[in-house]
């Protein structure tokens, strides 16, 4: 990369911005102020060029649409890949267009917090901000370096379609390896800032409380459509309000967030480490001097969330993307001399909400026909209206009843962060042998004994306690998987003796 005649501006930019971190809402002519100060890129056909001058390099570059409204990806924002004459790509650029101005200070301010860090926090940088016009229209264009290495979603899916189990084995390690740095790396940036571990802006997570107890009213007046596909309202509802009760006593950890740690937004490089990326978000969680001020929860949640989902979409096991998961949160956890101290329930609250999407949008669906004139047959629907099934929602339900069990502690050197408090379904997930079986099997006194483990497991926060006892209840629980295996074992030898008898009877007649 040759000499930047763009830096100076930049700077200029940045700076300005910061200064406008204190206001709710920035006023119209500083957002014009800041946007006249900047060089003049031409129109959106001259993005390329405005890149190239960015990357001080000789050779002509072509901007490609790829992001942005009509275009596949999250931003509201049109995204620019910049190629070479080769066709390489070797910069993103960003505009913002008119109606989002704002936006576009906001993410000025962002990149000058991160700027400003102290400590090493790896980020696809800013080349260089400028303005453009279209349709008359002044437009805010951000010019960022290509973070290195490959997106972790990428590595999702070469580990899914690895041609042989050594070759993903060797992809599934390279991805670990990466999550694991990720976590390490999100743990600095929630705890090395000064004031990190402070109390939160709660105003700043109370929209979505919000927005959870409209979702939680909906399912009640729905609950007639929901009891036709079998789904227990008063249970979920219970646990619904119970994780939004608890989100309101336990306080979050306040920190510098990223605000969506998507894979899609993380780069795995074997030699640079891992870059994040789309950091427009940051500004969310500062207050008027660029103090931390948001939920360390949020990037946790999203990334427990999104890497699970992503993982299943593009292919791998429900084991594999839990150990992508646990590999996380240990990471997370260990980093800092000082643990971080989560709030379970507000990580619940907001792990939770895509499920609660799912079931409302199944809820909408459904309510377009008429129950009463539909079949039900174990689960599922005969006739299918508008493409939903019952099953669907109890696959929702099914995810949805694991993330409202999230636990965060770390066990010994893994983690388990669907670990359910639930006696029954956390043995149930140690083998296939039904509920019943394993109570029988474990008895009265177990279950107390473990249950009486977990509650003292939640309540304490001292971490060597927490490292006893999750070894006591791992002690207990292997304890469980051997009379499983015995139970089992009874099973199939009843079953064996049943079919010889059966087989007798016929022989008989």
């Amino acid at each position: 990369m040759g000499n930047n005649p763009l830096q100076e501006s930049l700077d200029e930019a940045l700076k300005r911005a910061a200064l406008l971190r204190a206001l709710d809402s920035i006023p119209t002519e500083k957002i014009h102020e800041i946007i006249n100060s900047l060089p003049r890129a031409g129109t959106r056909k001259d993005i390329g060029e405005f890149s190239r001058q960015a990357l001080g390099i000789d050779e002509p570059l072509t901007a490609q649409l790829i992001g942005g409204p009509g275009c596949k990806g999250r931003s509201g924002a049109p995204v620019f890949l910049i190629r070479n004459t080769s066709g390489r790509v070797v910069a993103v650029t960003k505009v913002f267009p008119n109606g989002m101005l704002e936006e576009f200070v906001r993410e000025l301010s962002a990149l000058e917090r991160m700027k400003s860090l102290g400590f090493d926090f790896q980020v696809a940088g800013a080349l260089g901000a400028g303005s453009i016009v279209d349709e008359n229209l002044p437009e805010g264009v951000v010019v960022y370096e290509l973070a290195p290495g490959s997106p972790f979603d990428d590595l999702m899916i070469t580990a899914a379609k690895s041609s042989s189990p050594e070759a993903r084995s060797e992809s599934l390690q390279k991805l670990t390896e990466a999550v694991k740095a990720a976590g390490k790396q999100l743990a600095r940036l929630h705890s090395l800032p000064a004031g990190s571990g402070g109390a939160p802006d709660d105003s700043r997570i109370e929209s979505r409380r919000r927005a959870a107890r409209q979702a939680l009213e909906k399912i009640k007046q729905n609950r007639d459509i929901l009891s036709k596909a079998g789904v227990d309202v008063d249970t979920l509802v219970n646990q619904f309000q119970n994780v939004i009760d608890q989100s309101v006593e336990k306080p979050g950890w306040g920190a510098l967030t990223h605000g969506d740690t998507s894979p899609g937004n993380i780069f795995w490089d074997d030699q640079k480490g891992v870059t994040f990326i789309d950091f427009g978000s940051v500004y969310k969680s500062m207050d008027s001097n660029g103090n931390p001020a948001g939920f360390a929860e949020i990037d946790v949640a999203i990334f427990l969330q999104e890497t699970k989902s992503a993982s299943l979409k593009f292919g791998l096991t429900i084991e594999e993307a839990g150990t992508l998961t646990d590999s996380f949160l240990n990471s997370y956890q260990s980093t800092t001399e000082t643990p971080i101290v989560l709030s379970e329930p507000l990580v619940r609250l907001l792990y939770v909400r895509p499920q609660f999407d799912g079931i409302l949008k199944a809820i909408n669906k459904l309510s377009e026909v008429d129950l009463d004139d539909l079949e039900e047959v174990r689960g599922t629907w005969s006739d299918e209206p508008n493409g939903i099934r019952v099953s669907e929602i109890h696959a929702t339900l099914d995810t949805l009843k694991q993330s409202l069990d999230i636990r965060l502690q770390t066990r010994g050197k893994t983690s388990d962060p669907y670990a359910d408090i639930e006696i029954e379904d956390s043995l149930d997930r140690m083998g296939d042998v039904s509920e019943t079986e394993v109570a029988e099997a474990l008895g009265d006194s177990s279950r107390q004994e473990i249950a009486k483990l977990v509650k003292q497991l939640q309540e304490t926060g001292d971490t060597r306690e927490r490292e006893r006892l999750s070894e006591a209840i791992d002690e207990q629980r292997n304890k469980v998987v051997e009379l499983e295996r015995r139970a089992s074992e009874e099973t199939e030898g009843k079953r064996q003796e049943d079919a010889e008898e059966t087989i007798r009877e016929i022989e008989a007649v």
